[in-house]
């Protein structure tokens, strides 16, 4: 039974390869992916192709939103507004909520209270539109293929986002491109390395043009010249409202024009662009 079971894995996965190559449509291969609570989750957050583009403005727009879990309370009432083209950096000790935050703007989480709007689409009224409207790298290796190439992977994601296979495979060159990975774009992404991983995700992120963009430590991972490439492409987002959460201070003061730190659960201080790092530090320790 457990050969068979086997069996039947590798048949499918290599029956996606197949489809993904020749430019079967989306339902055909979502029927082929094993029927797991992941494959399900895609099939949620697939985007018809009808629907229209996020409107542009506002960008991201977060009132009030609070959290909890049984009688701790993670986030206590977080107010953010990031115009398009704006990128805010999120900072704080470990166990601050940052990264409930973050599943929750990109709807993977459920808020207690509050409102979160994207691109001028309400997550609570409209979870499809709302989540069309961002595109995340949320640190976890959880969504990937490792069995898939790297292009293939993206060609994958660019199609359920509502693109044609030609679309989203030339996409997905040009991304691969972008983040220097045009060499790999070949190769299994079991055999990337973790900073390889680190890039493609941000490819994928990147795939369409989105409202607002959220990301959890994008430079982990990666190299000098790649943290370079990942501040000119933060810089080059013009249209799209871009929250970062990182623990690089350094990074924080190059790439945010503003800085705002969480501690349990409440946006405590707020700094000005360019901040040196060292006084972005103070911030994470002193106040109430």
């Amino acid at each position: 039974m457990g050969t068979r079971a086997g069996n039947s894995l590798e048949a499918r996965s290599g029956a996606h390869s197949r489809f993904l190559g020749s430019g079967a449509r989306l339902h055909t291969i979502l029927r082929l992916l094993p029927r797991s609570a992941a494959s399900q989750r895609l099939r949620e957050l697939r985007v018809p192709s009808s629907y229209p583009a996020p409107n542009p403005t506002p960008g991201l727009s977060i009132r009030g939103v609070r959290k909890h879990y049984r009688n701790s309370e993670v986030l206590g009432g977080v107010d953010l507004e990031i115009a398009p083209g704006e990128v805010v950096a999120l900072l704080g000790p470990n166990g601050a909520g940052k990264s409930t935050l973050l599943r929750i703007i990109v709807g993977t989480v459920a808020a207690n209270a509050g409102d979160v709007i994207i691109g001028g689409h309400d997550m609570r009224r409209d979870p499809l539109a709302a989540r069309a409207a961002v595109s995340w790298v949320l640190g976890d290796e959880h969504g990937w293929y490792w069995r898939l190439t790297g292009i293939e992977n993206l060609t994958f994601f660019g199609m359920l986002r509502g693109m044609d296979h030609s679309a989203a495979r030339a996409r997905a060159r040009a991304e691969l491109e972008h983040q220097d990975l045009e060499h790999a774009a070949n190769q299994r992404l079991g055999e990337y390395s973790t900073g390889m991983r680190a890039r493609l995700a941000l490819a994928r992120a990147n795939l369409i043009p989105t409202a607002a963009m959220v990301l959890d430590e994008p430079g982990r991972g990666l190299d000098a010249p790649a943290n370079e490439r990942l501040v000119a492409f933060l810089r080059s987002l013009e249209s799209t409202a871009v929250l970062v959460v990182t623990h690089d201070l350094e990074m924080a003061s190059r790439i945010a024009g503003r800085s705002l730190v969480l501690r349990e659960g409440v946006v405590r201080e707020q700094f000005a662009g360019g901040t040196p790092a060292e006084i972005l530090a103070t911030g994470l320790v002193d106040g109430p």
